[in-house]
């Protein structure tokens, strides 16, 4: 398993250097934008990684969320919690969006999470009318 998180990481920096969807980005840092700046040869914004979409096929973004929230050792958090993890080092347009998306759809967050509404209860008929 570490093996593997060391590959994503990986990817995501050579995806970072190297992707031309991040190339706008890269152009507002040689211009002294404010957000963004190169640091080690990587796009940053507000000292965050910039993550693309997606690289040689595999689509990262979805790649990282599913190991903040998956792994043994986070073991599920809630959307809340894993947005924090991954917004603290990772930036990318609609973070939020995303991570929301993907804990709404986890299967085994959602096989385990009992319904909080309250039960129905026996329906009660109603009364007939003594008139038209």
């Amino acid at each position: 398993m570490i093996c593997g998180q060391l590959e994503l990481i990986d990817l995501i920096r050579q995806a970072n250097q190297t992707s031309p969807e991040l190339e706008e980005y890269r152009q507002l840092a040689k211009k002294g934008h404010s957000a963004w700046e190169v640091k080690d040869g990587l796009l940053v914004r507000q000292g965050k990684l910039v993550v693309p979409a997606s690289f040689e096929g595999r689509y990262l973004r979805t790649e990282l969320i599913k190991e903040a929230h998956s792994t043994i050792v986070t073991a599920h958090p809630g959307q809340t919690k894993t947005r924090k993890l991954l917004s603290a080092r990772y930036y990318w347009k609609g973070l939020i969006q995303d991570v929301d998306q993907y804990v709404a759809n986890c299967h085994a967050c959602r096989a385990s999470t009992t319904p909080r509404d309250k039960t129905p209860g026996l329906l009660r008929p109603l009364p007939v009318p003594l008139r038209p």
